[in-house]
């Protein structure tokens, strides 16, 4: 069995709830925390629903954002955000080290009880390029949708998810690119991304709570079906596949040649790994 890609969060946003009669001992504290971390931390001026800013540097040079004093009463007091795979295990530790001055004894429960804001649960998969992949939404009336780029390559694709919830493909090198980055490795890298946003659940829970964003999903990629058909007419399937849709293309076929093209069709290739990512 081939082994599945490493599943890792890309970007958490957390926020974490204090007590009333708490909060304003941990204010106190994050204010003196930059003394303590006088190397490392630094705050700044206000930005969007908080009072307060904070940046955590790590020793890997990511950064930890630390929002405090939200402007409505409700929401929890303080948020976190930052990208878990970027800061590293020696991130985590300071980060740890961080909350255990601020928050006390109990930082580690009130950490795994914070609500989740935003998750991007990730995996990439390297040598095939975005636009050898295909995407059948299983979903009664629902298709996935193309974005190109002003070349007119595939950037990326949208697979079907709205509002809190969402799941796309996306070339990797070309976003980092595209904000001015440098990639050193010429092999295609696609990111696959299910991002969860405004969301209610305790960190804690998300797992449980959280469905198989590819249970309706079925993802192919390309590979050519000589044996069936020329190699040109194979990629020409494919793309009219991908870009109009499985029932589209059988549907334009004439009955003496549904069959055929549908048999050519499950002949492209799949991973069983996407159903099995939980």
């Amino acid at each position: 069995m081939r082994p599945l890609p490493r599943l890792f969060i890309d970007t958490l946003e957390l926020t974490i709830p204090v007590d009333e009669d708490q909060k304003q001992a941990v204010q106190d504290r994050l204010n003196d925390a930059s003394e303590r971390w006088l190397d490392s931390l630094t705050s700044h001026p206000p930005q969007g629903r908080y009072a307060y800013r904070y940046k955590l540097e790590v020793p890997n040079g990511g950064i930890i954002t630390i929002k405090a004093a939200p402007v409505r009463r409700t929401a929890n007091y303080l948020k976190l955000e930052y990208k878990p795979e970027q800061i590293g295990a020696d991130g985590a530790s300071v980060l740890a080290d961080y909350l255990s001055f601020v928050l006390g004894d109990t930082y580690r429960a009130d950490f795994y009880r914070g609500s989740v804001n935003r998750i991007d649960i990730t995996f990439d998969v390297r040598r095939i390029p975005i636009e050898n992949y295909w995407v059948e939404d299983g979903r009664v009336g629902m298709k996935s949708a193309l974005i190109r780029g002003k070349t007119q390559n595939l950037e990326t694709i949208y697979l079907g998810y709205k509002s809190r919830r969402e799941f796309y493909a996306y070339d990797k090198k070309a976003e980092i690119e595209g904000r001015g980055g440098a990639v050193s490795s010429k092999i295609p890298w696609v990111r696959f991304e299910y991002r969860y946003v405004s969301g209610d659940y305790p960190l804690g829970d998300i797992c449980r709570r959280l469905k198989n964003p590819y249970d309706n999903f079925l993802i192919r990629r390309y590979a050519s079906i000589s044996h069936l058909m020329e190699d040109h007419l194979s990629r020409w399937l494919f793309d009219a596949c991908r870009l109009r849709g499985l029932k589209h293309v059988l549907d334009a076929m004439p009955d003496g040649l549904r069959d055929e093209v549908s048999a050519a069709i499950k002949a492209f290739p799949h991973a069983e790994f996407w159903r099995r990512r939980r």
